[in-house]
């Protein structure tokens, strides 16, 4: 019986080259795929953190009946890294009747505070409060709220919100001011004269998968 003739080197090479090819294709193909799920979990993720932040400030804008920060000015327009008030609290109240400047007595006051850190990441804030002697420095605190004094120690006094619980809530990262030019100084600006309006200037994102919010946002209430 005749043996089958062994492949000849030349043969074999050929296989390893084809079998290559096939497996680099196969790898590109793979590689592609990934890199496309990889950057559209990164515009998911984005988005979410857009929609997020934009649904929890229209909240607390919408019910708030004074913002702290950026305060209001009939002199230039004010922005801050922070955004604060309260809902059920006006300092004139406080002022005028001498009280803890509760608009309902019988109600608590909801206290909110956005602020973007060092690191790009936009924190949320919140608390409830029925304490008249901490109610006024919780609105309206003398010394400006920063995002160092916010993120080490929260909101003075209270109990947080219900939702809110367990921690402070990062509602998005990484976050950046958005390419408004020389208009845009902070994350948040009130315009001047205009006392109820608050503009978001942020970016979230990377460069290549960016939400940008650049968005007025009315509230009503009494607001100075």
């Amino acid at each position: 019986m005749k043996a089958s003739p062994a492949f000849a080197l030349a043969e074999i090479m050929v296989a390893v080259v084809l079998a290559t090819v096939v497996m680099l294709g196969l790898f590109a193909i793979f590689s592609s795929t990934f890199s496309f799920q990889k950057q559209g979990s990164i515009k998911d993720k984005a988005r979410s953190g857009e929609l997020m932040s934009l649904e929890s400030m229209s909240r607390d804008l919408e019910a708030a009946t004074y913002v702290n920060s950026p305060s209001s000015s009939t002199v230039s327009d004010q922005y801050g890294s922070v955004l604060s008030g309260c809902a059920n609290f006006d300092p004139r109240i406080a002022s005028i009747l001498g009280t803890d400047g509760r608009i309902d007595g019988t109600k608590s006051v909801h206290a909110f505070a956005y602020c973007v850190d060092s690191n790009g990441k936009l924190w949320y804030f919140a608390e409830d409060n029925n304490t008249a002697a901490q109610i006024p420095a919780l609105c309206k605190p003398a010394t400006p709220y920063t995002c160092v004094t916010l993120t080490a120690t929260g909101l003075p006094g209270g109990v947080p919100a219900p939702l809110y619980q367990s921690a402070p809530v990062v509602l998005a990262q990484p976050v950046s001011l958005d390419s408004c030019g020389t208009s845009c100084q902070n994350y948040f600006r009130r315009p001047v004269n205009v006392s109820d309006l608050v503009e978001l200037h942020y970016v979230v994102g990377t460069s290549t998968s960016a939400a940008t919010v650049n968005t007025g946002i009315a509230f009503v209430g009494a607001l100075r």
